[in-house]
């Protein structure tokens, strides 16, 4: 599954490969995020095969194909007498291209009207697997949990309660937010989107309120802080009881967040909020809520702001609609911007090495790379018949101290690129991933890739060549959630049970629970999303 991708150098003077080997070498900081990438055919080559069939004409056997890149047919790529009604044309990348066919008997007649045809790829598929398959490890029927809270997208793993193990923080699509004991799923508090509603007041349920909830806590022994959404802005519960310790009114709508080290001096952390209608961006103080400074943004935040440091600059960088990529000060001022003429697909991902800061994105297109201190762009992976999605993720697969970049992409491949700037291998089945974690599966010394799959809950690949491993229940009832939806794209998250068993936790395709799996006994404990 291994293949060349096509590396366009966008500053001659420096090399992507060498780049990301040398910043990303023994990184110590990633923020997760997604991408994709072209993808290669059984040969490893570009070639993207296809096939034209036409109506026949009284007493013509012979025609005379013609395919161009263009309607006008300017610029013919094929061009050929064909004996019969169909033929497979090779050799061309992928891409739009336009035919036509006219009778050639004794000389060529008249063409018929130019069709469009899109060449893709063809990418290698992961074939059924037989249900009393030994090469697919399954969970146990005996472990793990369900807990009916509704339809939630992106749970994640939190140590609510001083000295215990981690518990969940899961939001539905009505955006309740449940604390769930990570032991057995049993709900230890709630917090409703509406804190202050009536008991018959009507709920806007126009779109999922899928803000991301996030948490932190000085210690392993220290109470930890939630950070939620309300109707109203953004409110902090204390993690163990759920009791309310701010609230802060925002204009708009809570979108997304984070928390950020945007302090010189050792502070505690602030919280960057997103929010709609309008599009803004907030820092508020980590503590007590107050609100430092309040940005109108030129466009609406993709996915949420990613906290960014480099060197002594520390600060938010996030990708808007509009195609920019900014970075800002905690006052709100702006350390950098960047116009491009694509739109992006993904928020930034940001990775600090020894040899400096890396920065990458996806777009329609692909996948580019930034130099992190002047935004200058590095290269690109292009992505003709694809693009990426929900957030980019990085992790140091094969031990090696070099991080490697996995997305999940529009189609639900799942694409893993290595330190060379080159993609590793190509793998199906992410049909409603968010974005992927990690885990050793088989103790083969490289790290695994989980990612949601539809009705069959989760898929787990090898990090090392993109191999099944590893496989989820399948649920017959659950319908899988909408590709097409970002909202409702679906995260993993890792936790270890009571036991020492490793379990993986995810919101069900069925829109109903909150689902806990079995993974490998002798898995190591799943990497956090």
């Amino acid at each position: 599954m291994m293949q060349h991708s096509r590396i366009l150098p966008l500053l001659k003077v420096l090399c992507l490969g060498c780049l990301i080997a040398f910043a990303l070498a023994h990184s110590a900081h990633a923020q997760p995020g997604s991408a994709s990438a072209q993808q290669p055919n059984a040969a490893g080559q570009n070639s993207a095969p296809f096939t034209l069939r036409w109506q026949p004409k009284p007493r013509v056997k012979r025609y005379r194909l013609q395919v161009a890149r263009d309607e006008k047919f300017k610029d013919i790529v094929f061009d050929r007498a064909v004996v019969g009604l169909e033929q497979e044309v090779t050799g061309l990348q992928s891409g739009k291209y336009y035919w036509r066919v006219a009778p050639a008997t004794k000389e060529t007649g008249r063409y018929s009207a130019p069709a469009l045809v899109e060449a893709t790829i063809p990418v290698p598929r992961i074939a059924p697997v037989p249900a009393n398959t030994a090469t697919v490890m399954r969970p146990a029927a005996d472990t793990g949990w369900q807990a009916a809270v509704g339809a939630v997208a992106r749970p994640f793993a939190a140590r609510l309660r001083p000295g215990k193990s981690f518990d969940l923080i899961a939001t539905n699509a009505d955006g309740t937010v449940y604390a769930l004991d990570g032991m057995d799923g049993s709900a230890l508090w709630s917090a409703r989107f509406r804190p202050n509603a009536r008991k018959n007041d009507v709920s806007d349920n126009s779109r999922p309120n899928i803000f991301t909830p996030f948490a932190w806590s000085a210690s392993t022994e220290a109470r930890s802080t939630v950070v939620v959404a309300f109707d109203g802005g953004v409110r902090a519960l204390d993690g163990e009881s759920g009791r309310e310790l701010w609230r802060t009114s925002l204009q708009g709508r809570p979108a997304s967040g984070t928390m950020a080290e945007l302090q010189a001096d050792g502070s505690p952390p602030d919280i960057a909020i997103a929010t709609r209608n309008p599009d803004m961006l907030y820092v508020l103080e980590g503590e007590k809520g107050q609100i430092v400074s309040g940005t109108k943004l030129n466009g609406s935040m993709i996915g949420l702001p990613i906290p960014f440091r480099h060197g002594e600059v520390k600060g938010i960088t996030y990708a808007l609609d509009g195609k920019q990529l900014e970075i800002r000060r905690r006052d709100g001022s702006l350390v950098r911007g960047v116009k491009f003429d694509v739109p992006f697909t993904t928020p930034p991902l940001v990775v600090a090495g020894p040899g400096g800061t890396l920065v990458a994105i996806g777009t329609n297109h692909g996948l580019l790379f930034f130099e992190g201190s002047e935004l200058k762009p590095l290269g690109r992976i292009t992505t003709e018949d694809d693009a990426p999605r929900g957030r980019l993720a990085a992790a140091d697969l094969e031990g090696n101290g070099l991080m490697d970049i996995v997305l999940v992409t529009r189609r639900g491949r799942i694409v893993a690129i290595s330190t060379a700037g080159k993609i590793s291998w190509v793998a199906e089945g992410a049909t409603d991933a968010y974005s992927p974690i990690f885990a050793h599966l088989n103790n083969d010394g490289v790290l695994d890739v989980l990612a949601a799959s539809g009705t069959t809950f989760a898929l787990g690949f090898s990090g090392r060549d993109g191999a099944l491993l590893w496989r989820g229940d399948e649920n017959v009832k659950a319908k899988g959630s909408d590709s097409g939806d970002d909202l409702m794209l679906r995260s993993l998250t890792g936790i270890v049970s009571s036991t020492g068993l490793p379990l993986l936790v995810g919101g069900d395709a069925n829109g109903a629970t909150v689902r806990a799996v079995g993974l490998p006994a002798k898995t190591a404990k799943a990497a956090g999303n």
